[in-house]
């Protein structure tokens, strides 16, 4: 289709510039206007090759929009495809260690998470209580919503730039 088109733009070409030189031609000789067919001929053959170059720029506008839709598709499965195998792998991507301690807390957090249970998490400050609440979030059915960060409260968190004498004052 596209083939067409450069064949009707190069045909219009040749037809504006004939009737371009007609129009020339017949000033040159009789020394007034070319008369108003010639003007009219003109025109439509510059209002047919302005549309057949437009027709020929949306279909590869619509050829490079479809090359970045199936693009969007390919990365979204392979996003989808990866985020499965970090789950599969059983990557708890936070929390690093091999120790038997920490097999048998990670071997917890797969056991609650599916439940529809409530969990507290107790410890001291630093040995990473969010972190394991993030990672049963994670695998929970509740992943998609939002949660309450532990030891908060569900209260917004405060901000990093305040004094802490003034985020203890909030409390």
């Amino acid at each position: 289709m596209l083939g067409w088109t450069v064949i009707g733009v190069v045909l219009l070409r040749v037809v504006w510039y004939s009737v371009a030189a007609i129009y020339q031609a017949s000033t040159e000789v009789s020394g007034k206007p070319a008369p108003t067919e010639s003007i009219t001929l003109l025109l439509i053959a510059q209002i047919i090759a302005a549309a057949l170059l437009r027709r020929r720029h949306e279909l590869a506008l619509r050829a490079s929009l479809d090359k970045i839709e199936r693009l969007n598709q390919q990365l979204r499965a392979e996003n989808l495809y990866l985020n499965e195998e970090i789950k599969n792998t059983g990557g708890f991507d936070e929390i690093v260690g091999k120790s038997e301690v920490l097999r048998m807390a990670l071997g917890r957090v797969e056991h609650v998470a599916p439940t529809d249970s409530t969990v507290l998490l107790l410890g001291e400050s630093g040995t990473g209580k969010e972190l394991f609440a993030r990672a049963i979030h994670d695998r929970s059915s509740r992943r998609k919503r939002w949660h309450a960060l532990p030891g908060r409260s569900g209260r917004p968190c405060a901000r990093p730039a305040e004094p802490a004498a003034a985020r203890a004052a909030e409390w």
